[in-house]
């Protein structure tokens, strides 16, 4: 992906479906909440959820087997693969709200000092190896980052209308003065420190593995049961 170029995986993680939400291939991953600071897209994150939809996927026509790369009904079956819908998980879609601020670097820290909180009712889905994953993800507001994909690549800038070679690559030379071949004293050149892979990003911020377990046969099915942590 644009931010992972060399491939480098850690664990069991698949960086394509990290870096994109929500992700077009099928994936064990039920989604809870999406905060977000533009709650126009709350339809679309909800609409296109695997709790809700199911996701397809392109098989290898002799061996079955998955081919990631292959995104689209259209171009599985034009390699004369088989493209399989796999179903939605059968749950509710997921909360979408407007994002709390939140001061940077400093973990989650809203007004006051107070940690930004969701209250998750666990679902009744008893299970001894669970995995919950936050991830956040910072869009630049560089360029129509929702409407730019890999057919932009290597348009020096001019599909963009970028003056005075304001490129998206690493580290421009810029050109701040009046572009004037005649006359050097017009051009003042200076050098961006930019990481194209940093102008949208990411973060698979915390995992934690736990264990949904059934209710105490005490307890009755309709009583609160409070699950109490500790920041860490």
């Amino acid at each position: 992906t644009r931010q992972n170029p060399n491939g480098n995986r850690r664990g069991y993680e698949c960086p394509e479906e990290r870096d994109y939400y929500p992700y077009w291939h099928p994936t064990p991953w039920k989604d809870i909440v999406v905060f977000t600071s533009n709650t126009s897209r709350c339809d679309y994150y909800k609409e296109n959820s695997q709790n809700v939809v199911g996701k397809g996927v392109c098989r290898e026509a002799d061996t079955n087997e998955q081919l990631i790369r292959v995104a689209t009904p259209e171009d599985c079956e034009a390699e004369n693969n088989t493209w399989t819908l796999e179903g939605s998980h059968g749950i509710e879609a997921p909360e979408c709200l407007f994002a709390p601020w939140s001061r940077v670097n400093h973990l989650g820290n809203t007004m006051g000092g107070h940690n930004a909180v969701y209250n998750w009712t666990i679902p009744n889905d008893v299970h001894d190896r669970c995995v919950f994953r936050i991830r956040y993800n910072i869009s630049t507001g560089d360029y129509d980052a929702w409407n730019i994909n890999s057919t932009w690549n290597d348009r020096n800038g001019e599909k963009l209308g970028l003056p005075n070679g304001y490129l998206f690559k690493n580290n421009p030379d810029v050109n701040i003065g009046t572009p004037d071949d005649d006359n050097a004293d017009n051009n003042i050149v200076v050098e961006l420190a930019i990481n194209t892979a940093q102008f949208g990003r990411t973060f698979q911020d915390r995992s934690h593995a736990f264990s949904i377990v059934p209710r105490p046969a005490n307890v009755p099915a309709g009583a609160v049961v409070h699950n109490l942590n500790v920041r860490g």
